[in-house]
């Protein structure tokens, strides 16, 4: 976040004391809303982003629309060179510094359930893509809590750096096609402007777009932020003289202060940017890069922003925004708070401010010597070993910690006879639960449970939950093909396809063709949630009647994360039954798994892997008599199967059964557990739906079934 061009009071004619000031306003607006507001967004990125390309683009135009002294020839190669060793001296020595330390911290205090996304975010934020990594691997910027990422503040960092670096490139191009004007053909300034302009524009278009439809993908995305940096690009074409009234540059600057001051206050950021409230913060730095002097200070503002205490907060800026938000996230961490107290705020903002003066004067120290007395070989060493040096560290160890993992899930495919999952239930076809040695180990391993995914994913079939274009397109997984005596469809969301490994087995040995239409975070409704997930039931129905299916699977009731909220069947589940059933299609509705307030692998890693540590009382989650008394109200065509007793005992939900983990997060099965309900969902589906099978099931098989009344 420091600004390069920006030169320090008194040394250089074009040097503007306000905009220091506003910096470090900014920023400390930044900590102070992280910290003391609960993670609250202040606006002071935005303000960073606008002041960033204003300072950039006002250098660049700075050498290329200028002529050389003496009327010498521009050498661009030279100059980029020296610009971007003195960029990178600057920037990336105090973010390896405090990745560096995140990297310790991780190791000393976050579970290793958490190390390959840590180590992931680590490399992508010193390589300057964090925010794509953010939207790949679908975090969210809410607020601060202790398991938000410890550098997902870099985010705002990715999409500065990715500007510098392209920006200087496409102003060279500029420069190159454009630099010999003349009365037919357009200059580079007009050019540069006109391309500013234009990508600016079609930006803000896109904000609004994608903001409508994944307002999270939007906030961290370059191409819905640039329109902000374009903003202040846009800015650097406007002459020093003008606005020639001091004046009216005076109000501009103290207008600007206080729009950025209360920005926080008035806009939710994190739900509402960069959308149109995003015109706030940027137009406040317009009207201070507007108001702003130039040279000498001039007027009450450039006074005011340029007293100690204020160029104290210009100078740490940087620092202080790399270091507040991890030092945040570990203390929460350790502490075990989710929200914090004035006092733990206090020390919080001590630590942060310590850290980041030790950082500014090493790092600043190192500089000024590297790019005033090093050859540029030996400065540009400065920041590219101890960054090469980080991602080899960071890269060493993720991919040490990926291979355990996946050396996990293959010993997990082959369960020992002690790890019976389900089996050790009186569940639905165990005809007695089996009693495995407790001190057999159990699989998969926390650290491998949240990538046992069933293995449909695999097949990239799978629709995704976001709400961009695109994503409410009906797709089919048509890859289990055992037969055509019957034809069994598989939807409803993950909480339905979680069941896949054992359903797909029951599907092979009766030679039934499984189809799977499935959208994540999407259940079978008629709700309109306005998102692509409401476009996507809007066609599944035809798609499934399409394919003349035998059954429909689908999720039979909604057990809620929340605590004390009831089981529920949502009438829009019913309505989409209803229109299955008006095509002769037959419904089975498997009633959801319990749902923790908490992350089953990550609790056992902190408990010792101890189960009653993570446990869940059955009452808290599934009621007795749920079903029926709704049987009534279901509809013809729907059958309700529960296996709650292939997952749970008589009154307590472990995380660990039959020496098989039975959690992959805070509700999805693993993959592994699935299959070892494989028996109880044959039974249920026979006592179900015993048209589907060639034999009838014995009648000493339990009944799990809850027939609707017809």
């Amino acid at each position: 976040m420091q600004h390069q061009g920006v030169v320090r009071a008194g040394s250089k004619a074009g040097y503007m004391h306000e905009i220091d000031g506003v910096r470090g306003i900014a920023l400390t607006l930044v900590m102070v809303f992280h910290v003391f507001g609960n993670g609250r967004v202040s606006g002071g990125v935005d303000v960073f982003l606008v002041l960033s390309a204003y300072f950039l683009t006002r250098k660049l135009l700075g050498y290329f629309d200028r002529p050389e002294p003496g009327g010498g020839r521009k050498r661009p190669g030279a100059w980029l060179r020296k610009h971007f060793i003195g960029v990178s001296t600057r920037l990336i020595p105090s973010a390896v510094i405090v990745l560096a330390a995140v990297l310790i911290a991780t190791w000393l205090w976050l579970p290793a359930t958490r190390y390959l996304q840590t180590f992931r975010e680590v490399f992508a934020s010193a390589l300057y893509y964090e925010n794509w990594e953010l939207i790949s691997s679908q975090l969210s910027y809410g607020a601060a809590g202790p398991d938000s990422s410890p550098v997902q503040h870099f985010w705002s960092l990715a999409v500065q750096g990715q500007f510098f670096l392209v920006w200087p490139f496409l102003a060279l191009a500029l420069y190159a096609l454009f630099a010999r004007g003349g009365a037919r053909r357009p200059t580079f300034r007009a050019v540069f402007l006109g391309t500013t302009l234009a990508l600016t524009a079609a930006s803000f278009v896109w904000a609004l777009v994608l903001v409508d439809a994944d307002q999270t993908v939007a906030y961290f995305n370059t191409f819905s932020r640039f329109w902000e940096l374009g903003a202040g690009a846009m800015i650097a074409f406007i002459p020093a003289t003008f606005l020639a009234h001091g004046w009216v540059r005076e109000a501009g600057v103290w207008v600007g202060l206080a729009m950025i001051l209360v920005c926080g206050l008035i806009f939710d950021g994190a739900r509402e940017f960069p959308g149109v409230p995003a015109l706030w913060p940027v137009g406040a730095s317009l009207l201070v890069l507007f108001g702003a002097t130039r040279g000498a200070p001039d007027g009450w503002a450039a006074h005011a922003l340029s007293v100690g205490p204020v160029k104290f907060l210009a100078r740490i800026a940087y620092q202080l925004y790399l270091w507040h938000w991890p030092v945040l996230i570990f203390t929460m961490r350790v502490r075990g708070e989710t929200t914090v107290s004035w006092g733990t705020a206090i020390f919080i903002a001590a630590v942060s401010f310590a850290l980041s003066i030790a950082t500014e004067r090493i790092v600043s120290a190192v500089s000024r010597r590297s790019l005033s007395d090093w050859s540029w070989p030996r400065a540009a060493a400065v920041p590219l070993v101890p960054l090469m040096l980080l991602a080899v560290t960071t890269v060493g160890w993720a991919e040490l910690v990926d291979r355990q993992r996946h050396a996990d899930l293959a010993a997990a495919a082959r369960l020992s006879p002690e790890q019976v999952g389900a089996g050790a239930l009186a569940g639905p076809g165990a005809a007695a639960p089996l009693d495995p040695d407790p001190d057999v180990g159990f699989l998969p391993t926390p650290t491998s449970a949240f990538i046992d995914l069933a293995p449909i994913y695999d097949e990239g079939c799978i629709q995704s939950h976001r709400d961009e274009p695109g994503d409410g397109e009906v797709l089919v997984c048509d890859v289990d093909d055992f037969g055509r005596e019957r034809t069994v469809v598989l939807t409803g969301g993950s909480f339905s396809v979680q069941w896949y490994p054992a359903l797909r087995r029951i599907a092979e040995q009766q030679h039934w063709r499984l189809l799977v239409i499935e959208k994540d975070g999407c259940r079978l409704t008629t709700e309109q949630t306005g998102d692509t997930c409401s476009e996507w039931n809007g066609d599944v129905v035809r798609t499934i009647a399409s394919y003349d299916p035998d059954l429909v699977f689908t999720l039979g009731s909604v057990v809620s994360f929340e605590p004390g909220t009831p089981e529920e069947i949502p009438r829009g589940m019913i309505e989409q039954v209803e229109r299955l059933g008006e095509l002769g299609i037959e419904v089975v509705g498997i009633r959801g798994t319990p749902k923790f307030a908490f992350d089953v692998p990550e609790c056992l890693v902190e408990h010792g892997a101890d189960p009653s540590s993570c446990s869940l009382q059955r009452y808290e989650k599934l009621a007795p008599d749920f079903f029926g008394t709704l049987a009534a109200d279901l509809p013809a065509n729907l059958r309700i199967i529960d296996l709650s007793d292939a997952l749970c005992g008589p009154t307590t939900c472990e995380p660990i059964v039959g020496n098989v983990l039975v959690y992959r997060d805070d509700g999805h099965m693993t993959s592994t557990y699935a299959r070892t309900t494989e028996p109880a969902l044959l039974a249920a589906l026979r006592e179900a739906v015993p048209q589907l099978f060639s034999a009838q099931p014995s009648s000493s098989q339990p009944s799990s079934a809850q027939p609707a009344a017809r």
